[in-house]
C-alpha cells in the first residue's frame, strides 16, 4: 500500500510548490523572532495604551442543509449500545417463526411453548405460543426490550410439516456505522427495509426495491423533504421531534425540488473522530462558533472556539479574508481559532468519509460537506465581527486550579501523565458588572458517545458551557449554583497522550453510575467541570485585574509531512489545504545524504498572546502533556494519579522515560504572565505532537499500522519533525521576549 501511494503521488498533481518567507524558527535554545508582532512594526501604530475592551459573541454552526441515510442500512449493532436518549429508529422489519407439527401438537392450555424467531437485522425474539380454553393458538413476545412486534397465529388451513408465522413489521433502535458494502449498487437496491431477496428475514419486496435507485440514503435534497411527504400536523408540527421517522423535524408539505434532490448522490454528513462510514442523522445539541475580542489602543485580537474535530490553517486564512472584506480597517489584528475536537460533529477535515471498498483502509472520498463548511466559515467571521463591535471596558478575573482525574480523565497511553490543569478567565463589564465572557481551558477528548452515536453534539463541552452561563438548579442531587451569564467558551488544552473519558464510570449527582457512551454521562462530566470552574472563580485564589497589556506574537512554519497515510489523503483530495516545498512531478522522498528531499509540507503557525497576566500559547494539534507540565517524568511523578504506575506492567514496548523531554516546558514559558492557557488545535489540526523519545512507527507499514505497544498516535501525526519545530518556535519567542 505504501509503495502504491508513492507511485501515485509521483505521477499525479496536487498543488504547485509555494515558497515561504518565514523559516521554521530556531531550536530549543535559540532566539526566534516572530514574523508578526503586535504592538510592533506592521501592526498599525503599535500603540498599547488606553482601556482594555472585551467583547464576545456566539453563532450557531448547526448544519441545516443535508440529506439523510436510511437507518435500515446502519450496521445492526446490539441496540443496547445505542444511547437511550437517541431517537433513531431503523425502518420496519419482520421476523419469521417456524413451528413443526410436533411443536404445534405439544402446545396445550396448561403447556405453552417457548421458541425463538429467526434472526433479522442481527437479533431475534423469544416467542411464547399458547392455547386458550377453546383451543385457539396465541403468540406473544416474552420480552419487548427496546421494540416489540405483533403476532397473529393460524388457523393453519393445510396439513404441512412446517407452519410459518411472520411478526408484524416494527422499528428497532439503530446506531453506529453503515453496514458493510452499503453503497454497492445495484446489489443494495433493497428498498426501505434494507433487505434483499436471499437475506435472512426477507419478507418480500418492499417500497423502492429493485427500482434502479440507491436506497441507503434519501435523495430528497438539502431540505430532506421528498415528493409525497406527509406533513406532521397539530401538536406534532411544533414539538421539535421527527415523529414520523422520515428524517425531518416538524416537516411540512413538499415544497418542490431543491439542491441535490434526485441527483443520486449522497449530499449528507459524516461524523468525524472515530471510524469512517458513521453518518450524522440528527442534532442532539447545538454546535457553535464562540469568540471573544480583546482591544487596547491599536492592538486587537479575537480568540475563537469552534465545535469541530479540527479546523485547518487554510480555513483560518479563509475566515481572516472574510473578516477583512467585511470589516476593512476595523478588522482585528489577529485571529486565533481552536477546535474543541468534538467527535460528534460533521467531518471538517476530510478523513472520515465513506469507505466503500472492502480492500481499502481509508476513504477515497472526503467526508466534508462543502455547504456546511461554508456555513462554519461565515458564522465564524460573523462572530468575530460581532465580538469586536460589542467590546466594552472590562476588568479581568482569572484563576488556575486542577480538576483532579477521578471520573474525569484517563490516559490511554503510557507514560501515565495527565495534565488536569484548569485555567479560567472571566471578563466583566466595568459599567454594570455583568459578565462578558468566561473562558475555560482544560484538556480532554470530547468523545464520550464513542462510535455508537449518530447525532451531532459538542459532547461534554455543551454541558460545561450551559452551567457557566445559566447555573445549576439543584435538581437530582445537583448543587444550586448561580451562573455567570455572558458567553462561555471552552478552549481545548493538552489533549494528546491520549487524554480521554472513555473507559470511565461517571457517578451522577445522586451517586448512580451513568451509562457509558451516553448523553447522560456527557452531561454529568460537563456539569462537574463547570462546578469546578465556578467554585474556582469564586475562591480567594482568583485574582482581579483592572487593566492589562495586550500583545500578539506569531510564528509561521512549514511542517514536513512524513505520514504516508496523509500522502494518500492529499492525493485523493481528502484535505482541502495547500502543500508546499513539494514537486508533484518528482518521486516523494524524505531526503538523505544521497537524495534531495521532496516532501509535502503543511503551512501552519504558533501563537503567543497575552491579555494582562494571562498567556495563551497555541499549538497546531494535540499536544502530549509531558511537553507542557514540569518534571512529569521525574519522581514523585506529580501528574500521575496516586496508586497508578507511570508505566503499565503489560506494556510490551514501554517508553524510556529517563530519555523524556527536558525543559523549558510550555507551562514554564510565563514571561509577563501568571496564568497560562495552552490552546490545543490552535489555528490548525495536524494531529498528535509526540515527544521525540517515544515516537515509534511500525517498521513494516509505518503510519498505516501501529508499532507494538501504545503507538496509535503516530498514525495520526505528520511525523517526527513537528514537535521540535513547534516547541522551538514557542521557546524561541520566549527568549526573544526576555532579551
Amino acid at each position: 500500500m505504501r509503495s502504491l501511494a508513492l507511485v501515485l503521488l509521483a505521477t499525479s498533481a496536487c498543488t504547485k510548490p509555494v515558497a515561504i518567507d518565514q523559516d521554521a524558527g530556531g531550536g530549543p535554545l535559540g532566539v526566534v523572532v516572530p514574523d508578526f508582532s503586535c504592538p510592533g512594526p506592521g501592526c498599525e501604530d503599535g500603540a498599547d495604551v488606553g482601556e482594555l475592551l472585551v467583547g464576545a459573541a456566539k453563532r450557531s454552526i448547526v448544519p441545516n442543509e443535508y440529506e439523510l441515510v436510511n437507518t435500515a442500512y446502519l450496521d445492526a449493532r446490539n441496540s443496547e449500545t445505542c444511547d437511550p436518549g437517541t431517537p433513531l429508529l431503523g425502518s420496519g422489519h419482520k421476523h419469521r417463526l417456524e413451528l413443526s407439527d410436533a411443536q404445534l401438537a405439544a402446545v396445550q392450555v396448561d403447556a405453552p411453548l417457548t421458541v425463538n424467531s429467526e434472526t433479522t437485522l442481527a437479533h431475534s425474539h423469544e416467542v411464547v405460543v399458547s392455547r386458550d380454553a377453546q383451543g385457539a393458538l396465541h403468540a406473544a413476545l416474552s420480552a419487548t426490550n427496546d421494540h416489540s412486534h405483533e403476532l397473529q397465529v393460524g388457523p393453519f388451513l393445510e396439513p404441512v410439516t412446517v407452519h410459518v408465522l411472520w411478526t408484524a413489521a416494527e422499528r428497532q433502535r439503530r446506531c453506529g456505522e453503515m453496514r458493510r458494502r452499503f453503497s454497492d449498487f445495484p446489489s443494495t437496491d433493497c428498498g426501505e427495509d434494507g433487505l434483499c431477496e436471499g437475506d435472512e428475514g426477507w419478507p418480500g419486496a418492499d417500497e423502492g426495491e429493485n427500482d434502479g435507485k440507491p436506497d441507503w440514503f434519501r435523495d430528497c435534497g438539502a431540505d430532506r423533504i421528498c415528493p409525497g411527504n406527509i406533513p406532521e400536523e397539530g401538536a406534532l408540527a411544533n414539538n421539535g421531534l421527527d415523529d414520523d421517522f422520515d428524517g425531518v423535524i416538524d416537516d411540512g408539505p413538499y415544497p418542490g425540488p431543491d439542491f441535490g434532490e434526485g441527483n443520486l448522490k449522497y449530499d449528507g454528513l459524516w461524523q468525524a473522530g472515530f471510524g469512517s462510514n458513521i453518518p450524522s442523522v440528527a442534532v442532539h445539541d447545538p454546535i457553535w462558533a464562540r469568540c471573544f475580542a480583546a482591544l487596547r489602543g491599536d492592538t486587537s485580537v479575537v480568540i475563537c472556539s469552534v465545535d469541530l474535530v479540527g479546523f485547518f490553517w487554510d480555513d483560518v486564512q479563509r475566515v481572516r479574508a472574510l473578516v477583512a472584506d467585511a470589516m476593512g480597517s476595523s478588522a482585528p489584528d489577529h485571529i486565533l481559532v481552536s477546535a474543541t475536537h468534538t467527535h460528534e460533529a460533521p467531518d471538517s477535515m476530510g478523513q472520515w468519509g465513506p469507505i466503500t471498498n472492502d480492500n481499502d483502509v481509508m476513504p477515497r472520498i472526503s467526508g466534508v460537506n462543502p455547504r456546511h463548511m461554508e456555513l462554519v466559515r461565515a458564522q465564524l467571521a460573523a462572530a468575530v465581527a460581532e465580538a469586536m463591535t460589542n467590546a466594552q471596558p472590562a476588568r479581568l478575573k482569572m484563576v488556575t486550579t486542577r480538576s483532579g482525574t477521578e471520573q474525569l480523565l484517563r490516559d490511554s497511553r503510557d507514560p501515565q501523565v495527565l495534565d488536569d490543569t484548569v485555567t479560567l478567565m472571566q471578563a466583566i463589564n466595568k459599567s454594570d458588572n455583568s459578565s462578558i465572557v468566561t473562558v475555560y481551558n482544560w484538556g480532554n477528548h470530547p468523545e464520550i458517545l464513542s462510535d455508537v452515536n449518530n447525532q451531532i453534539s459538542s459532547d461534554f463541552a455543551h454541558d460545561l458551557r450551559l452551567p457557566l452561563e445559566n447555573g445549576l438548579d439543584g435538581t437530582d442531587g445537583r448543587p444550586t449554583i448561580a451562573g455567570l451569564g455572558g458567553v462561555a467558551i471552552y478552549l481545548q488544552g493538552t489533549v494528546g497522550g491520549l487524554m480521554t473519558p472513555l473507559g470511565l464510570d461517571l457517578d451522577d449527582f445522586e451517586g448512580n453510575v451513568t451509562k457509558r457512551r451516553s448523553f447522560a454521562a456527557a452531561q454529568v462530566m460537563g456539569e462537574k467541570l463547570a462546578i469546578i470552574g465556578l467554585q474556582a472563580l469564586a475562591s480567594e485564589s482568583a485574582e482581579t485585574v483592572e487593566e492589562g497589556a495586550l500583545s500578539v506574537r506569531r510564528k509561521q512554519m512549514d511542517i514536513p509531512i512524513f505520514n504516508t497515510q496523509f500522502h494518500v489523503a492529499l492525493l485523493f483530495g481528502l484535505f482541502d489545504r495547500g502543500v508546499h516545498h513539494y514537486d508533484p512531478a518528482e518521486l516523494i522522498n524524505a531526503g538523505d545524504e544521497f537524495s534531495a528531499r521532496n516532501l509535502p509540507h503543511a503551512r501552519s503557525e504558533v501563537n503567543r498572546i497575552t491579555i494582562g497576566p494571562m498567556a495563551f500559547l497555541s499549538v497546531p494539534g494535540e499536544l502530549f502533556p509531558e511537553l507542557a507540565v514540569v518534571d512529569s517524568l521525574k519522581e514523585p511523578f506529580p501528574y500521575t494519579p496516586e496508586g497508578r504506575p507511570i508505566i503499565g506492567e503489560d506494556n510490551e514496548n514501554p517508553p524510556a522515560i529517563d530519555e523524556g523531554p527536558a525543559g523549558p516546558y510550555l507551562r514554564e514559558l510565563t514571561f509577563g504572565a501568571r496564568h497560562t492557557m495552552i490552546v490545543g488545535l490552535g489555528n490548525d489540526e495536524l494531529g498528535y505532537l509526540i515527544p521525540d523519545y517515544d515516537f515509534k512507527t511500525n517498521e513494516a507499514a509505518p503510519y498505516f499500522e501501529e508499532a507494538p505497544g501504545d503507538h496509535y498516535e503516530e498514525t495520526n501525526s505528520t511525523g517526527p519533525a513537528i514537535t521540535g519545530m513547534v516547541l522551538g518556535a514557542l521557546r524561541g519567542m520566549e527568549r526573544w521576549l526576555r532579551q
